[in-house]
């Protein structure tokens, strides 16, 4: 059975810069050597809710977000909130085996909330 690594980053193509890149990469790269792997990240007018990049799994949450370039401090308060409940709710239907967080701030609240409930790493 795949092991199961879920990304949890507040940006993601097309929004952002250089950590949506690097998460995409580091993605990719597992998925190419057999591990399944989804990640969580904000929703943007026009996108899918849920889609496939390259073997990755996507699900953009609701966040308020504004811009693609820019993300404000009230919309990274959102961003914290509604991931603590999505990631709660997701992980108890899904068990990821780790959880790998890009930025502490916003996206690291949330994977803390679901390592102390669910002993997820």
């Amino acid at each position: 059975m795949k092991k199961f690594i879920l990304f949890l980053n507040y940006e993601f193509f097309p929004l952002g810069g250089g950590g949506s890149t690097v998460c995409y990469y580091v993605a990719k790269n597992l998925v190419k050597k057999g591990f399944r792997v989804e990640l969580i990240t904000s929703h943007y007018r026009g996108l899918k809710k849920e889609e496939e990049i390259d073997g990755i799994k996507i699900h953009r949450i609701p966040t308020l977000r504004k811009r693609k370039d820019f993300c404000s401090v009230p919309e990274m308060a959102v961003f914290i909130l509604s991931s603590c409940f999505y990631l709660l709710n997701f992980c108890r239907k899904n068990r990821p085996d780790l959880i790998q967080v890009f930025f502490t701030l916003p996206s690291a609240p949330a994977a803390y909330l679901v390592k102390k409930i669910y002993q997820i790493p």
